[in-house]
């Protein structure tokens, strides 16, 4: 893994990345109605940004995004996923069943109100977000601390991660767990696209329990 992000690619995501989400935050305010499709938009736009300023300055083989056998690079984001859900799921049944708590209700997240709203917010922030957020995090923030230590630069890049989710979370803990983890999966596998697949799937996999377990509560 090559890891020669420069301080100026740094300081110019973080400008682009500022300029949008004010012009998100001020397009939002101004028509709450759609709300998701211009987060949506935005992140689209500031995953244009950061590739497309890191293929211009730095090339993408420096955030892991080169060719590679994609097949295999899925594969292991499957494998990535499917082993965290296991474990996760497990973890939550055995605290349910030993403590009696309803541990389901610790990850729910509140979903849009309309069907139509439901299937942007699960693009937005079940696919669009994950991936620019990976693109920024790990791609650009964990490859520049990398050269200090891979520690180093999990630890600084999922504090950034968990300090960026503190509007929708006073205590980020899922962000902690998922950025280190995130870190780790980048780590060994060395491609960007593993841990985007598992942020994608984490996320993807709260708002579907999100979706399915009041309906299943409601047969009981």
């Amino acid at each position: 893994m090559e890891t020669n992000i420069r301080i100026k690619t740094i300081i110019i995501c973080l400008c682009g990345l500022y300029f949008i989400e004010t012009c998100i935050g001020t397009l939002q305010h101004y028509s709450n109605r759609y709300a998701l499709l211009i987060l949506g938009s935005g992140r689209c736009v500031e995953i244009w940004w950061i590739l497309g300023w890191v293929q211009f300055k730095e090339g993408f083989r420096l955030i892991s995004m080169c060719r590679a056998d994609i097949w295999h690079v899925i594969h292991q984001g499957i494998i990535w996923s499917l082993s965290f859900g296991m474990i996760s799921i497990g973890i939550l049944l055995i605290l349910a069943w030993i403590q009696g708590w309803d541990v389901f209700t610790w990850i729910m997240v509140t979903l849009p109100q309309s069907d139509v709203d439901k299937v942007i917010f699960f693009l937005v922030a079940g696919l669009i977000g994950p991936i620019a957020e990976e693109l920024f995090f790990r791609g650009i923030l964990y490859n520049f601390f990398r050269p200090y230590g891979m520690v180093a630069a999990m630890l600084f890049s999922t504090f950034l991660f968990s300090m960026a989710h503190v509007q929708t979370t006073p205590i980020p803990v899922f962000q902690l767990i998922g950025g280190c983890l995130f870190a780790i999966a980048y780590e060994k596998e060395k491609y960007l696209l593993v841990p985007m697949i598992l942020h994608v799937s984490g996320n993807m996999g709260l708002f579907v329990i999100s979706l399915i377990y009041p309906l299943l509560e409601s047969c009981y």
